[in-house]
């Protein structure tokens, strides 16, 4: 079964690169997780959904761990908007970051 964004409808609105999208770099990334504003993000949306969300689109109840961006910083997703935020578990983050990874 394929997971939601490996879907041409979702690929669409999710890994649509484009050039004036702000470069996103692994020191922006270390000091922006370690910030109160992020973490701050983090704890209500945990608390709002605490459910991984991927899971709940396939009929599973398992708790959320992680706060994923759907549309990446690195491609320009919001940072902190609860639209382009969504709690995952270990298993569902891992294979998005795979799938992420691969469409480099």
């Amino acid at each position: 079964m394929a997971k939601y964004w490996e879907t041409s409808e979702c690929k669409k609105l999710y890994w649509t690169e484009t050039p004036e999208k702000k470069q996103w770099n692994q020191l922006d990334n270390v000091s922006f997780y370690h910030s109160a504003k992020w973490k701050n993000t983090r704890r209500v949306k945990i608390a709002t959904n605490p459910n991984c969300e991927l899971c709940e689109k396939i009929g599973k109840f398992v708790r959320g761990v992680l706060v994923d961006h759907i549309i990446p910083i690195r491609l320009g997703g919001d940072t902190v908007h609860m639209t382009n935020l969504q709690t995952l578990c270990t298993s569902c983050h891992n294979s998005k970051s795979a799938k992420e990874r691969r469409l480099k």
